[in-house]
């Protein structure tokens, strides 16, 4: 029996390693299962694990949620299971068990270092924005690709904040571009997604700037692209209660890895929160959240037009 444990806070990893595992070991659709230990018990996950699989040489067992591996609180995951003792004794079966640890640190005692010596442990660190933005750079000189200054910012700053959002739209962006030697700002803007969250950050980023030509015209695109006024405005406000509230955290001593941890949070996100924190004062972020707050109330009272409010708003910054 073959024991692979993938944790970490990086769920993409996990999920792709996991696939990965599965290709590696060659093992047909019919012989792959999948356990949620928030759905089923481990008894059950484990008692296919011991089974011999079905006219092939390997099988795979992925056990999602194993939260006994990291939290003392889980422990009733386990339960009575009279399994487990197994997975350190059952060497001549053929089965490729991967258990899923959504947690950063793992936990060590007499039951579970048994696992840890007959496993292979692999971490899935959440990657941070310079290692997303590392990786952006390898894949664009691999394939040869070159982007304007303007192009190849907008693409760091819309994709490198998720490590799934930067592979997925690195593969679009890839495909598109097989065979090519450069694409235009204009292409990239089409190709690449961008998310309400995004352009309300770029938004705000121009606004602060001064430019609130440029932010108007987002804004006017938005619309284009039939965005509701009333799910911007709201999304502007989140943004910048987003701000108060890490304001706050930062200023009774927080860093961002204790502001991750405190929000749930991917790293990325926490990244960017400290740094508009940082960026824009305390009492002109509380005077702009209270405007939105008033614009959001008239107009669900039906005192103002939504897209009317979210014009002034913009012009009014």
């Amino acid at each position: 029996m073959t024991i692979k444990i993938l944790h970490g806070t990086d769920h993409f990893f996990i999920k792709n390693k996991t696939l990965q595992l599965i290709k590696n070991a060659a093992i047909d659709p019919f012989n792959q299962s999948q356990y949620d230990l928030e759905e089923t018990d481990l008894d059950a996950a484990l008692n296919d694990a011991l089974t011999v699989p079905f006219m092939a040489e390997t099988k795979s067992v992925v056990i999602k949620n194993a939260h006994f591996f990291a939290d003392p609180k889980a422990k009733d995951q386990m339960g009575e299971s009279t399994h487990f003792k197994f997975l350190t004794t059952a060497v001549d079966i053929p089965t490729l068990v991967i258990f899923q640890v959504p947690h950063a640190k793992l936990l060590k005692n007499k039951a579970l270092e048994a696992i840890y010596a007959h496993a292979e442990v692999l971490t899935a660190s959440e990657k941070k924005p310079t290692d997303l933005k590392a990786w952006v750079d390898r894949q664009l000189s691999k394939a040869q690709l070159t982007l304007s200054p303007d192009g190849y910012q907008r693409l760091i700053d819309r994709i490198t904040h998720d490590a799934e959002t930067a592979y997925h739209e690195m593969q679009k962006l890839l495909l598109y571009a097989s065979g090519a030697r450069h694409v235009d700002d204009d292409t990239l803007d089409r190709l690449i997604t961008v998310h309400l969250d995004d352009n309300v950050f770029e938004i705000m980023n121009q606004l602060f700037a001064g430019q609130k030509k440029e932010a108007f015209e987002r804004i006017q695109g938005m619309l284009s692209a039939k965005e509701d006024p009333l799910r911007i405005l709201s999304a502007f406000i989140n943004k910048f209660r987003e701000i108060v509230l890490t304001q706050s955290l930062l200023a009774s001593g927080m860093n961002q890895d204790g502001i991750q941890q405190y929000l749930n949070v991917k790293r990325g996100r926490a990244y960017y929160m400290v740094k508009n924190a940082r960026t824009y004062p305390r009492p002109y972020v509380e005077k702009v959240l209270k405007q939105l707050e008033t614009f959001d109330l008239k107009i669900k009272t039906g005192l103002m037009d939504k897209t009317l409010a979210l014009e002034l708003f913009i012009m009014g910054l």
